[in-house]
């Protein structure tokens, strides 16, 4: 278990298999072969799923925001995981594969965990 994640949201792009190509065949092997990254993954919403209609969403003022696509980055330190993917996810390198400009880079760190 790391103690930081990367996140980003993604929105697929017209040509999604070029860019979840890139990423599971260039992006995320170059990740995790830096020291301090752990894992790399990508999460596709069930948009049909997700957006099933019920009563609770009737009563909220603003919709729910749903993320189509997240990469998530795992690794030991906050300050690594964001030079990574900082790096390795550039905007310039993520337009070039084919992602939408707006994938913005969130880091958090993990500050307390219980075990057993």
């Amino acid at each position: 278990m790391g103690g930081a994640l990367g996140t980003f949201q993604l929105s697929p792009p017209p040509a999604a298999a070029t860019l979840r190509q890139w990423l599971a065949n260039v992006a995320f092997p170059t990740l995790v072969g830096r020291p301090a990254v752990i894992s790399a993954a990508l999460g596709e919403a069930d948009l049909a799923a997700t957006l099933v209609p019920a009563k609770e969403r009737q009563l909220r003022a603003v919709a729910d925001k749903t993320a189509n696509w997240v990469v998530l980055v795992e690794g030991l330190e906050a300050s690594e995981v964001d030079a990574a993917c900082r790096e390795v996810l550039s905007p310039d390198a993520l337009q070039r594969n084919g992602a939408e400009p707006e994938a913005d880079l969130a880091v958090y760190r993990l500050l307390y965990c219980l075990t057993r």
